[in-house]
């Protein structure tokens, strides 16, 4: 766990389906309940992810592999 007590930490590689689209274009993924904005994603994409940044609402990452 982190600091904020989420089920991500910064770091984490974790495989994702994208549900939603994100009202600045980004991607939406939920990871036990979690929001995480994924950069560069679409919704129905399967996608690797890598955790950038984890605040005590969401969460943020990038694609690490499609």
């Amino acid at each position: 766990m982190n600091v904020f007590d989420q089920p991500v930490s910064i770091g984490d590689v974790l495989e994702v389906s994208i549900e939603e689209q994100g009202s600045k274009g980004d991607g939406i993924a939920f990871v036990d309940g979690l929001v995480v904005f994924v950069s560069d994603a679409s919704p129905g994409e399967k996608v690797q992810i890598r955790i950038d940044e984890v605040n005590e609402n969401c969460a943020f990452a990038e694609v690490w592999d499609r």
